[in-house]
């Protein structure tokens, strides 16, 4: 029985390893200020999708990032890919709508991705500017963190210019809505676009 369960404690560890390395190859995916360990596992097991959903995801987004990088119009390395069942969410800066439309057909096109969420920004952001936000984006997981109604760690928070992007799954409406209230109510938040997913099963 101590066989079978420390075989299972090591796959499962392995498998959040795994999780974790695809997370950090994708810009925006890695969970914020948690270890490699237990904090991999910890963010699948309180992520509404299952670990095979999980995992399906963070491959399709690392293709999609390579299918991004071989564009030779697309910046692929100031564009933030997530996937959230399937669903690609495109972030970041980029010169011209030209190459915002582009990065969006490029992914699309990705197999296995059942559409685009583009928030593309045109322009730039000073240095000063993408420090201030992910200073904010810090703050903003910490408050979702902290309120025992949000299951946190299976949410990405990216912000842009002071503007919040979350994405990921929940498990019902009024979590959606929770996790939007949160998010705004952090001091410097100058808007939020709420892309979470409601559904409690995957």
């Amino acid at each position: 029985m101590s066989v079978m369960r420390a075989g299972g404690n090591f796959l499962f560890w392995l498998a959040a390893g795994l999780l974790l390395a695809g997370m950090v190859m994708v810009s925006g995916c890695a969970p914020l200020a948690i270890g490699a360990g237990a904090g991999a596992g910890y963010k699948m097991a309180t992520d509404e999708r299952t670990l095979g959903r999980q995992l399906d995801d963070t491959n399709l987004a690392i293709r999609v990032k390579a299918a991004l990088g071989s564009e030779e119009s697309v910046p692929a390395r100031r564009i933030d890919v997530d996937v959230v069942r399937g669903i690609v969410h495109l972030s970041g800066f980029v010169e011209s709508e030209e190459i915002r439309q582009r990065a969006g057909q490029v992914s699309g096109e990705v197999s296995g991705v059942s559409g685009v969420r583009n928030n593309l920004k045109l322009g730039s952001r000073t240095w000063g500017q993408a420090f201030d936000d992910r200073r904010l984006g810090a703050r903003v997981k910490t408050a979702l963190m902290r309120d025992s109604e949000i299951r946190a760690m299976g949410i990405d928070v990216d912000v842009y210019l002071s503007r919040v992007f979350l994405n990921g799954v929940v498990s019902s409406a009024a979590q959606k809505q929770r996790v939007g209230e949160v998010a705004a109510g952090v001091e410097g938040v100058a808007g939020v676009s709420n892309q979470l997913l409601v559904d409690s099963t995957d």
